[in-house]
């Protein structure tokens, strides 16, 4: 069979991981909040989906937990919160940065860039099905942490910090498979991360 071949396993990994890097780079470039929220919740379905394929070829049972988690508190359950608090905040202008969309842009891709640059040496290493996804991780946390630090809305900056887990969450995957008490910790992080975001819904 086919997807029984490694190398193509690792083909679909790599070409789902690269879309979950395109989705962090799509959203350092929108301007609109519910745009910024759709695109985090084509992201975490992205990672979900990863995370199900992984399951899949590895056959780690754990995964198929991560991964229906993923799907129904990152994917749907903390969008909708999002977008609840959006419509309750009334809040349709453009997002305020602090630097132009041009130069974020360009900013993300040397994030990207210094991220392969560090990583390289382990991935070269690394003799897993998801070594090559370990770079996209360390971009998405890094991309992340650039979203926090530019923009100005706290639903925003709380979308980058979700987008820092989900790099975080990638990482687990990509060097061992993730363990089950990353799923338990998974699990405390985004129901945190849920109540902030109620919490930013109230202020």
């Amino acid at each position: 069979m086919i997807l029984q071949d490694p190398s193509i396993q690792g083909k679909i990994v790599d070409l789902l991981a690269a879309l979950i890097l395109l989705s962090a780079i799509v959203l350092v470039s929108r301007k609109r909040l519910r745009a910024s929220i759709r695109t985090y919740a084509v992201q975490s379905r992205l990672l979900a989906l990863l995370t199900l394929t992984v399951a899949f070829f590895t056959e780690s049972p754990h995964l198929y937990i991560s991964a229906t988690l993923t799907l129904l508190v990152k994917g749907w359950l903390i969008p909708e919160i999002f977008l609840r608090v959006v419509q309750r905040l009334q809040v349709k202008r453009e997002l305020e940065t602090s630097l132009s969309i041009p130069s974020s842009i360009l900013i993300a891709g040397a994030l990207v860039i210094l991220a392969y640059t560090v990583s390289y040496p382990m991935v070269g290493l690394g003799r897993l099905l998801t070594r090559n996804c370990l770079p996209i991780s360390m971009s998405m946390v890094l991309i992340g942490l650039f979203i926090m630090a530019t923009r100005q809305a706290p639903v925003t900056q709380v979308i980058g910090l979700v987008t820092m887990e989900n790099g975080i969450f990638l990482a687990a995957i990509s060097v061992t498979y993730g363990i089950p008490i990353l799923v338990e910790l998974g699990i405390f992080v985004d129901i945190l991360i849920a109540a902030m975001i109620l919490g930013i819904g109230w202020v």
